[in-house]
């Protein structure tokens, strides 16, 4: 009797030193994996994505920083102040979504927007067809596809183009060199 309470203490010792030891061990290795650096800025992750500050100001993104880091694509500028609209032009299938949206709430575009489709794909039934060819100096087209081609982010005559397999790494990319 004796023997099985010294057991049945024994063993919750070691299971509690077990718990412990693993809250210990992912605590500390956590602080180091949820802070990352991009362009000298220190990203901490937190529940909505990637925070960081510049100016007191928050800026969020979702994708890792070092995936962003990692991309050898030439940044982009566009002065958006110059545009009276824009189009947001993408195949609804896509997951481009989550990408319109991160663009949108970051960056300053101008008030009158809508959402386009550059095919007439499913989804598209109550949309209108915008492409590249209809931007122009007062309407900025932005062009998202999801593609298994190399990522690309263009800017050429008034058209913004996200091509890749990942839009949002690709919008979370512009947005950071045009804020940072």
């Amino acid at each position: 009797m004796v023997k099985n309470k010294t057991l049945k203490v024994a063993i919750a010792i070691f299971t509690g030193l077990i718990m412990i030891s693993s809250i210990l061990g992912v605590l500390t290795s956590n602080q180091e994996e949820d802070v990352k650096e991009y362009k000298g800025y220190e990203f901490v992750l937190s529940n909505y994505g990637w925070l960081t500050y510049k100016d007191n100001k928050q800026i969020f993104i979702i994708s890792d920083p070092d995936k962003i880091k990692n991309t050898t694509l030439t940044p982009v500028y566009v002065n958006f102040n110059t545009y009276d609209k824009v189009y947001f032009t993408i195949n609804p299938e896509d997951g481009a979504k989550t990408a319109i949206s991160n663009l949108y709430t970051k960056l300053p575009f101008p008030q009158r927007n809508s959402l386009a489709c550059y095919e007439d794909f499913n989804g598209c039934q109550e949309m209108i067809l915008k492409t590249c060819a209809d931007a122009d100096a007062s309407t900025l087209v932005v062009y998202l596809e999801q593609t298994n081609q190399t990522e690309t982010i263009t800017f050429n005559n008034n058209c913004l183009s996200f091509k890749g397999e990942d839009l949002t790494l690709l919008s979370d990319k512009f947005i950071l060199d045009q804020i940072l």
